[in-house]
């Protein structure tokens, strides 16, 4: 649910693609663009679907099923490759979790 002037707006899980932090905000990236809200990824990764999303990095969480593809750098961070075309990316020590949820 998110809070826009004066109103609450639910948006559809569904419709995630990918959340990003942004200081004191997090950023829902959506099918219809985006939408900025108050709130922590700690916060938000609570009450998402572990089997469904996943921190990839400390500024993003995933909808796995939007995942087209992961790449790595011999050991080092990496990034996933999202259904709209979007990259975001993956810490070094998130690499091997990415991995088993994508395998």
């Amino acid at each position: 649910t998110i809070h826009r002037e004066g109103r609450l707006e639910v948006v559809p899980v569904e419709d995630l693609i990918w959340i990003q932090s942004a200081d004191q905000y997090v950023r829902l990236h959506l099918e219809r663009g985006e939408h900025l809200m108050r709130g922590s990824m700690g916060e938000l990764e609570r009450g998402l679907d572990p089997a469904s999303f996943a921190r990839v990095h400390r500024s993003a969480i995933v909808a796995l099923e939007r995942v087209r593809c992961l790449e790595t750098r011999g050991g080092g961070p990496g990034r996933l490759q999202l259904t709209p075309g979007e990259w975001v990316p993956v810490s070094r020590s998130r690499v091997p979790l990415v991995r088993r949820l994508l395998g």
